[in-house]
């Protein structure tokens, strides 16, 4: 199954409707819901990801659980959060993740 997932605390604040999810998405404002919705429908093809998450724990968090639960490609992803610090890491991360792969891909060839 592909599918879109979005990660936002704020995804169900009235006074924040950028925040909310987009048609097309599955919502979730923690780590533990999104690694419930992966558990229930697989890796997801694409991730909108916010650093700051509501349950005290950062996307981060749900990141390193995903790579070390599923190894195969990583999905593709864009951050929409305005955690200026966070957001390189993040990026630097699911960079990472995809180099590993590839360098393991070629090794095999």
């Amino acid at each position: 199954m592909s599918w879109k997932l979005w990660i936002d605390d704020q995804l169900n604040d009235p006074d924040c409707p950028r925040r909310h999810t987009p048609e097309g998405f599955v919502g979730a404002a923690s780590c533990d819901e999104a690694i419930a919705l992966v558990k229930e429908m697989g890796c997801p093809a694409f991730m909108d990801l916010d650093c700051d998450l509501a349950d005290g724990k950062d996307v981060m968090t749900f990141l390193y659980w995903l790579e070390q639960n599923y190894h195969n490609d990583p999905p593709d992803w864009n951050v929409h959060s305005a955690n200026i610090v966070a957001t390189p890491n993040v990026n630097a991360f699911m960079s990472s993740w995809h180099k590993v792969l590839r360098d393991i891909e070629y090794a095999t060839d």
